[in-house]
């Protein structure tokens, strides 16, 4: 088996367990250009680093990872947040996904299949341990939907662009930004600066976030 590629987008860390942080920063090599003990210690450093993929720990001294993602969000709004924690707690769990991150691993995870998911997350896709995808798909199994209500005018997916429309349908539908970008015929930039917009728009931090709002209206 060959050795697994070490992604060619840059990655920071907020990470306390010293040790666990330095091995990390080893498997991404050069392409690590942050790795903070703390939220606190990285809000003012995450601008100007502006990582395209943030591993962020749960348990962290000062404010815990899940709580911190708006706020780091807002620091650098084009970062993907992926956990990385050895919590699997159902409330952690979707605390952190419906506060923005787009995936969330444990720290089971072999180095190879956390430099896997760096590369689903700049693919468009949203990395997670397969015992967090089976919780997830669990939790959707057994939850009793209510009969669906008279559709509401949703005012701020109204006021987007055609193309902007079409962008947020094929995202909803789970396509990947390249396989969007290939049938909207637009470069891979353009998919992510338009997706920006959208989620500004909606008033939404992520992905997930904006194919929900499309798939409830």
């Amino acid at each position: 088996m060959s050795p697994p590629t070490i992604p060619t987008a840059t990655v920071a860390l907020i990470e306390d367990d010293a040790s666990y942080c330095r091995a990390l920063a080893r498997c991404f090599g050069p392409r690590c250009v942050g790795a903070w003990e703390t939220v606190e210690a990285a809000l003012p450093e995450l601008a100007v680093a502006a990582p395209a993929v943030l591993l962020l720990d749960i348990d962290l001294p000062g404010l815990p990872g899940h709580a911190a993602v708006p706020r780091l969000l807002a620091a650098t709004p084009a970062t993907h947040i992926v956990m990385l924690t050895a919590h699997d707690r159902d409330d952690l769990v979707f605390a952190a996904l419906q506060a923005g991150a787009i995936g969330y691993l444990l720290k089971t995870a072999a180095p190879d299949e956390i430099l896997a998911a760096v590369a689903t997350a700049m693919a468009g896709g949203s990395p997670m341990s397969p015992a967090i995808a089976r919780k997830i798909v669990g939790f959707f199994a057994a939850k009793k939907l209510p009969p669906p209500a008279a559709p509401v005018r949703d005012l701020a997916l109204a006021a987007l662009t055609e193309r902007e429309a079409a962008l947020l349908a094929l995202i909803a539908d789970g396509a990947s930004d390249k396989t969007a970008a290939d049938q909207l015929g637009l470069t891979h930039g353009s998919v992510r600066n338009r997706l920006q917009l959208i989620y500004r728009k909606l008033h939404v931090t992520s992905r997930t976030a904006a194919a929900l709002r499309w798939r409830n209206h």
